[in-house]
């Protein structure tokens, strides 16, 4: 099929695996298409990530500053990325339709993202009335925050980690309100989100495999699909080199060299365990947060659905 977005909603339903971000997602983008050909053949369209990203994300900065937002180019930018082939059903990925992860969040501290639910509420108007699923993968708090901040060390930021979550009021973060915002966004009485817990990618990533293929109606792929490097981490050696590196070296100068030291150091062993930069009682604490968000994200009922088909894994 080929032409408006509203087509969409004809052949069955636009799935949008949004992040969050260091949960996998590129994994999982590598996985979607290495089976876009297999995916296809059971009728659902994958259109690849870099070309979402560049086709439809990196605009709706533009259109939310717009005095009246353009459905129409909105519509026209997704149609340009539609396939020509006939399918059921479309899936796109991107964890930065989320928008950045905030520290700054001002009279929202315990929020993770700002403009989640608008972005989600930008993509469910583009393509209309047809149905929309939402694949929102969590992690527990003290290990997405680290993981964030290693992201921002690790392209060049010369930033203390006490300054990093200065913004988030830790006693209160949770990843509830972020679930609760897309699903608002979702005005459909078919549309849903299913979240899943990015430990269970680890733990058991044939599960999650088979739960999310078969949310789509289609075959999944075997559990070595899934690689077993799922996020960034360093060890304290490694964390101490890079910080040196972003001191003597900034990353806006010749790029390509300081990329090469940059992999050299992480494909060392480096030195000590893994950098870690909560103390351990926030960690435990965040560990609880953890327990509490996914209880309480499987009592919201409604649109929102935790993946229960998936044993927990253990601690």
């Amino acid at each position: 099929m080929q032409g408006a977005a509203s087509d969409i909603g004809g052949k069955g339903t636009l799935f949008a695996h949004l992040g969050a971000h260091k949960t996998g997602s590129t994994l999982l983008q590598s996985v979607f298409l290495a089976e876009r050909p297999r995916l296809l053949s059971e009728g659902v369209a994958y259109i690849p990530f870099r070309d979402f990203r560049r086709g439809f994300t990196l605009r709706t900065p533009a259109w939310r500053s717009a005095p009246a937002l353009p459905w129409a180019e909105m519509r026209a930018a997704l149609d340009a990325l539609l396939p020509p082939e006939p399918y059921r059903a479309l899936l796109v990925s991107d964890e930065t339709l989320l928008g950045h992860l905030r520290t700054d969040l001002g009279n929202s501290p315990h929020r993770l993202y700002e403009h989640c639910g608008e972005a989600v509420s930008f993509l469910k108007r583009t393509i209309g009335e047809e149905r929309m699923t939402v694949f929102l993968f969590i992690r527990r708090l003290d290990d997405f925050i680290e993981s964030a901040f290693l992201q921002r060390i690790r392209v060049g930021a010369d930033v203390e980690f006490q300054d990093y979550v200065g913004g988030f009021d830790l006693g209160r973060l949770s990843w509830v309100p972020t679930v609760q915002e897309i699903a608002g966004a979702l005005t459909g009485p078919e549309d849903a989100v299913v979240v899943y817990d990015h430990a269970w990618l680890r733990a058991a990533p044939g599960a999650v495999l088979a739960d999310l293929f078969g949310r789509m109606g289609a075959t999944p792929p075997p559990p070595e699909a899934l690689s077993p490097g799922i996020n960034l981490s360093y060890t304290e050696g490694q964390f101490r080199l890079v910080r040196r590196l972003n001191r003597v070296w900034p990353a806006r100068l010749l790029r390509p060299g300081r990329n090469a030291v940059l992999h050299l150091i992480e494909r060392s062993r480096g030195g000590g365990g893994r950098a870690r930069f909560f103390d351990a009682a926030t960690r435990w604490r965040l560990a609880e947060r953890h327990r509490t968000d996914l209880a309480g994200i499987a009592a919201l009922g409604g649109k929102i659905t935790l993946a229960q088909a998936i044993a927990e894994p253990a601690a």
